[in-house]
Parts: C-alpha cells; structure tokens; sequence
C-alpha cells in the first residue's frame, strides 16, 4: 500500500503553541502490544486533528507528559480523555451531591452578571456558594450542588462556557452514601 504524503505545520505565534497536522483520510497504525491486544496485529484508524494552547500551559502538560511517563502528547492527551469520559458516565441518571469549583477573571464583560444569572436558574441545585478573590484579575468560586447528575454537568457546562471562565470542575459523589458504612465508629 502506497504510503500517503503528510502535510502539516507547526506555527507559532506570540505566546501560543498551535499544532496543525492534515490528512485526506485517517492514517492507519499497527499496533502489536501483546498485553492488550494478545499480541496480535491490529489496525486501527487514528484521527488528527489541531490543539492550540498557551505557551505556559503547553509547557506545563509537556511536563506532565514527562512525569506521568507518557510517550507523546497524543498519547496523554487520548488517556485524559477517557478518563474524563469515564468520570461522565458514572454517575448518569442519579442524584449526586458535590462542588463546582470555578476560576474566573472578573474584569470580563459582564462575566459576574452571567454567572450570577446562570446560578439563579439553578437555585433548585446550589445549597450555598462561596467567593474568594485570589489576585487582584482572578475568582475563585466554590458552589455546593445538590441535583440530578445530569442537571449539575449542565450547571457546570454553562458556567465554563463562559468568556473569563479558565476552569469549572465539578467534584461529584452519589447522594445515597451510607457514611455509616463507610466510616468506623469504634475509636
């Protein structure tokens, strides 16, 4: 099979790192890994695609990459992903408890009026919220939830939508813990 031309580019511009790789179809990767895969040969398509990020933040990842023992990138990029995936679907159709943590830059047009309008439209949710103002630019928000796990992520989702929003992390556990199951009271 004739081997198809790559093209890519790898273009920098003040402090961001872009990288940009184009194909006409997916590339095809051999994988023979004996423990995954029973060491038999297997084809599977891979799909490029460009991530662009900070100059900072990719110099950080580079060293997690690094201190994680991942080989490239790609292959970090691809294992947080499914970790995220996994932590999605776990808790699907029950009712959880937890936090949404958020960093926001309040200089942002309008950020607090949106975020303080998205928080009302789900007053139902939030027991209590609790603000600290890290530097002079940056918030940081800690709101504690309580809800359908589905209605939370989409709390979560709307609120890091939005422009000034560096991160929202939900931190979720089912509802329904036993505590005395799980915490020994003999001491």
């Amino acid at each position: 099979m004739k081997e198809k031309k790559r093209t890519g580019s790898l273009a920098r511009r003040p402090g961001r790192t872009f990288f940009s790789f184009s194909t006409s179809e997916p590339y095809r990767v051999r994988y023979n890994n004996p423990v995954r895969h029973i060491g038999v040969s297997v084809m599977s398509s891979l799909v490029r695609f460009g991530v662009s990020m900070e100059k900072d933040l990719c110099d950080i990842f580079d060293q997690f990459i690094q201190e994680h023992g991942f080989n490239n990138r790609s292959e970090a990029i691809r294992d947080l992903i499914r970790e995220k995936l996994s932590l999605e679907k776990g808790f699907k159709s029950k009712e959880v408890m937890g936090t949404v943590t958020i960093i926001y830059n309040h200089h942002f047009k309008n950020l607090s009026e949106n975020l303080t309008e998205i928080e009302h439209s789900f007053q139902r949710n939030i027991l209590f919220s609790n603000h600290v103002h890290i530097t002079h630019d940056y918030c940081l928000e800690v709101i504690v939830v309580k809800g359908m796990e589905k209605q939370l992520r989409d709390l979560t989702n709307r609120i890091g939508g939005q422009k000034g929003v560096l991160m929202a992390l939900p931190s979720f556990i089912t509802a329904d813990i036993r505590w005395e199951d799980q915490i020994d009271v003999s001491c």
